[in-house]
């Protein structure tokens, strides 16, 4: 018989994970044109460590048409889809191409640097989780 995939939340449970939020006005890395209405957050995520300092892994976050503050599991999910669109397309071009960057040179300029950042928020999910907890999270279904 085939294993369910686990939930985000079971793995955030398994994991013990925690997360610390605070809004903020703006987010640094921002070169998109979020609405009006989008909401954006510095968020500390919190993975213990038995006899040593829990790991932290700092990101900011946005939520497009908010009707409340990010969830722990919400925001692992979205960090799981973007680590499984850089796992399916590696190469920046067919990155860009796959979430419609190119139909100018300037959104094409700024899929290539999306791809960047997010090849760079892969990495530091990666390192803050470890490698056998990021894999599960990858297997984890999707919110």
């Amino acid at each position: 018989m085939a294993r369910q995939p686990q939930t985000v939340g079971a793995f955030v449970t398994e994991h013990s994970l925690s997360m610390q939020t605070r809004p903020i006005p703006a987010r640094t890395d921002d070169r998109s044109a979020w609405s009006a209405d989008a909401k954006h957050y510095h968020l500390t995520l919190e993975r213990p460590r038995p006899g040593v300092e829990p790991r932290l892994l700092a990101i900011e976050y946005t939520i497009g048409h908010p009707d409340h503050a990010p969830r722990l599991d919400s925001v692992l999910d979205c960090l799981r889809s973007d680590a499984g669109t850089i796992e399916e397309y590696p190469d920046p071009f067919d990155f860009a191409v796959s979430l419609g960057y190119f139909d100018s040179a300037e959104t094409a300029r700024q899929g290539i640097g999306t791809h960047a950042a997010t090849v760079a928020e892969v990495r530091r999910l990666k390192a803050w989780l470890g490698p056998d907890a990021f894999a599960q999270l990858l297997d984890c279904e999707p919110l």
